[in-house]
Order: C-alpha cells, then structure tokens, then sequence
C-alpha cells in the first residue's frame, strides 16, 4: 500500500492500514515519546495515545507529504499529556531579571546523538522545556501555550536545563 492509501485506509477506519500505519512509522516516533517521558511504560502509553489521535484525526491532513511531520506533532503533544497525567514534573517561577544569557551548548546533528541520552539526567520541567524549545524548535509562546506556564519559566527552564546540560558535559567529558 501507498502512504496515499493508508492514509485514505486510516480516514475510513480500515484496521489494516492502522496497523500498517503503526508497524511503519512507530520505531520512528517512539524515541519522541522517550524523550519526554522518565520511563518506558510512559513512553509507550504515550505512543499508543498518541496513534489512537493520528487515527482518529488523520482525515484532517491536508498533504501526504507532511505525514511525519504532523504526527510528530501529535506524538509530542500526547507525550506532554502523558507527562502531566503521571504528574511527574514540576515547574519553578523565575522573575525575568535573573536570567543569564552566557550559557551556549553546541547544536548539530553529532552534538544532538550525544546530547539525547543526557537528557534522561534532567529534572522533568527542564527536560520537557529543553525538548521542546531546542529539538521541536517551538517557541516559548507556544510551550507556555501547551504546558500552562508562564513564557518566563519557559526561558528559565531552558536556561537552567542548558546549565545543568553543561555541567553534566564538562563532568563527564561527553564532546572530548
């Protein structure tokens, strides 16, 4: 089957193409949810929340050629939702003056390969926020927007997950 045609299976509720949905593009999304979540029994309840919303919504994608793209979306999404339901992170206010812009952490693909397994070391406000912002590339509208948060502890939570990201590299000499 075409990804045209599973889609279209998906839209009419045909459970092979769900599954061939599922079974082609599951690998790839999983390690989304990993990233959000602390464990894997999260992860995969996120994963699997999340395929029953791209089934459910899958007649509403406009482009076939965005398939990925748009269910990554929602994969994030139901992984957040995962997060807040297993009520395992907590967010800090932190007024805008303390904010410190000298904290740069390298980004690129190589630097990326080894950065996503530190992010497992992370509290779970700054590992959600660093995920977000930095590999989702969302702003801190709509992070605050998704999570209920102040913009400001949006940028506090990505300041002090890149200080802490920094420590943990410097210590462990991952880019050496």
């Amino acid at each position: 089957m075409t990804t045209e045609e599973i889609i279209k299976g998906c839209s009419s509720q045909n459970l092979r193409a769900q599954r061939l949905l599922y079974q082609h593009y599951s690998k790839r999304l999983y390690p989304i949810c990993l990233r959000y979540c602390k464990d894997q029994q999260s992860a995969s309840s996120a994963l699997h929340s999340g395929f029953l919303k791209i089934y459910k919504n899958i007649s509403s994608l406009d482009d076939a050629n965005n398939l990925v793209a748009w269910m990554s979306r929602i994969i994030v999404h139901a992984s957040i939702d995962q997060l807040k339901a297993d009520k395992k992170f907590a967010f800090v206010e932190v007024r805008d003056e303390h904010f410190e812009n000298d904290t740069y952490i390298e980004q690129s693909e190589e630097a990326n390969d080894k950065y996503i397994p530190l992010l497992k070391l992370l509290p779970e406000g700054y590992r959600l926020v660093f995920s977000m912002r930095v590999l989702e590339e969302l702003s801190h509208k709509e992070i605050a927007k998704v999570l209920r948060i102040k913009e400001s502890t949006s940028r506090s939570q990505l300041l002090k997950a890149r200080k802490m990201l920094k420590k943990i590299i410097d210590k462990k000499h991952v880019l050496s």
